[in-house]
């Protein structure tokens, strides 16, 4: 996910030259400090997830919906990041944990700063801390469109197991996320080390008393998830993993959308994806929920304009996906990104050049974080009681 990749797999959208948030460029720290303490500050939505599968064929224990805006930690900061709206929700997902560099299994933020550095340098860890003590919900995302997700360096199960350990436990998550792009979808064999060293990470966490939860964040065509996306929930399924859900980036789409807005384009994505993930569980005999898949679903719209020149999510589409995803029962509700939910200033030279700290739209008084985390107020602890559990059903 990011502002300056190409579509997803090969969707059809122009690519754009990268702009430094995930380019693995050092940003002045204390600009990165002023967005990271005033995202957690006032940030809103909180993160749980739906128990989609369980054991035998009981129904599924229904969570609250819940909203989770994506934090982009490197990205190019501004003196002022938007609120919450009413300030009622509180939940983040940090991101993107990459590796260090092409070549070292180690844990990064956005290939710029490794843990320790990001604790030093942008003050990461009391910041979280802190947040969390002001009641705000934190949840870190791996992979991205720019850099390696780590299983593309990480050669062994092993050694990805410790990297995604190491952040799991430095940070104290009960969510994690898998946005997976590009390669991070086309390396079968990472595909599959991703997989094993996940579940293993799972099941050792769950032993512990300290489940873990997962989603997938994948992209998605106005026809549903294509063959690679469909590919990375079935290694994850194959392996045992128990998926806490699919998010779709309903973003970038890149074809003629036939006079259809960002809206009804993510509507027609997510119906398709539904339908794609119900036949991905009854091939491998697994439990379906009544409703469908729709409770496994979670929909990222990229807020604004999007990479795709003449793509613009507006505030009225916010209303409408919302709307949608309320009426289906989706579970999950997030959007790319916290940093951009603010209109540019005067100075911005061309809001159709997709900007890391705005819309490029008029958003007024409103927050598109506060449109679409309507309804969308389950809590993250609450959720994480009880982990979910894929089995072949009897």
């Amino acid at each position: 996910m990011t502002d300056t990749t190409s579509a997803p797999d090969g969707a059809g959208a122009p690519e754009r030259p990268s702009r430094g948030r995930h380019a693995g460029k050092r940003l002045s720290p204390w600009r990165v400090s002023i967005a990271i303490v005033v995202v957690l500050v006032v940030v809103a939505g909180g993160i749980a997830a739906a128990s989609w599968m369980l054991r035998d064929n009981d129904e599924p224990t229904v969570a609250t919906p819940w909203f989770g805006g994506y934090v982009d930690v490197t990205a190019a900061a501004v003196e002022e990041l938007p609120t919450m709206g009413d300030g009622s929700t509180t939940s983040l997902l940090l991101s993107f944990i990459v590796a260090a560099d092409s070549s070292t299994c180690e844990p990064s933020w956005g290939a710029a700063y490794d843990l320790d550095e990001a604790s030093s340098s942008l003050d990461l860890d009391r910041r979280i801390a802190r947040a969390r003590q002001q009641g705000t919900e934190i949840g870190a995302s791996f992979g991205g469109a720019i850099n390696d997700e780590p299983a593309l360096v990480c050669t062994s199960v092993d050694d990805l197991y410790q990297a995604y350990d190491d952040v799991v436990e430095r940070y104290d998550l009960d969510v994690i996320d898998l946005d997976l792009e590009n390669e991070g979808l086309t390396d079968t064999a990472a595909l599959e080390r991703r997989a094993a060293a996940i579940a293993q990470l799972q099941q050792d966490r769950a032993a512990a008393g300290h489940p873990l939860q997962v989603w997938l964040t994948l992209p998605v065509a106005t026809t549903g998830l294509l063959d690679t996306g469909k590919a990375a929930v079935a290694a994850m399924l194959d392996a045992g993993v128990d998926l806490s859900g699919v998010n779709v980036m309903t973003m970038d789409f890149g074809v003629d959308l036939g006079g259809m807005t960002m809206a009804q384009a993510s509507e027609k994505a997510l119906t398709a994806t539904e339908t794609q993930l119900v036949a991905l569980l009854e091939e491998r005999d697994l439990n379906v929920p009544s409703d469908g898949a729709w409770s496994m679903l979670g929909a990222t719209p990229m807020i604004g304009q999007n990479d795709v020149s003449d793509e613009v999510f507006t505030l009225d589409d916010a209303t409408e996906l919302n709307a949608f995803a309320r009426a289906h029962s989706l579970k999950r509700m997030s959007m790319w990104s916290m940093n951009r939910d603010r209109t540019c200033g005067p100075n911005y030279p061309d809001v159709e050049v997709v900007s890391d700290s705005c819309s490029g739209v008029d958003q007024g008084d409103s927050t598109f974080a506060a449109i679409l985390a309507q309804g969308f107020d389950g809590q993250l602890v609450s959720a994480s009681a009880t982990p979910t559990t894929v089995t072949t059903a009897t």
